[in-house]
């Protein structure tokens, strides 16, 4: 009796130091967000991930050279933006949000509205079908 008390408080310490953590699941692991408002689960990573169509160094140019907007750099508001978004089964990008503030608002719209206008996408796959996936990208606004 002692001894499986000793493991079940061995494991919920264990559970509690890992929940605090930022790594919760392998990088390789399929993981799914059910679905809202009638639409598929949201996948974070799938067998075959999303590409954008013009490819991944255009992508980064177009994620990394951003128009600054002129009130952020009257005030020299200097901040990274982090917006969520996703890839849905056809490609488009769609739930476009803030997931993490710059600090700045000028500078948080401007990288809204950048990702909003952002090409298709060939959509990402997983068992033989078009699926939604999430992403989180840093855009990045210094001076």
């Amino acid at each position: 009796m002692g001894r499986v008390m000793l493991i079940a408080i061995a494991t919920m310490i264990y559970l509690a130091a890992a929940a605090q953590t930022d790594i919760s699941i392998a990088d390789s692991a399929i993981v799914a967000i059910p679905g809202q408002d009638g639409k598929g689960p949201t996948y974070k990573k799938v067998e075959k991930m999303p590409v954008y169509r013009s490819g991944e160094d255009r992508l980064y140019r177009y994620l990394n050279n951003l128009p600054y907007p002129l009130k952020a750099a009257v005030y020299q508001k200097e901040g990274t933006a982090y917006i969520r978004f996703v890839v849905n089964e056809v490609g488009k990008v769609v739930e476009i949000s803030l997931a993490k503030s710059s600090g700045n608002t000028y500078l948080d719209a401007a990288a809204l509205k950048r990702v909003s206008k952002m090409r298709k996408w060939t959509p990402g796959y997983h068992n033989g079908q078009a699926v939604r996936v999430e992403y989180t990208k840093p855009l990045s606004y210094i001076l």
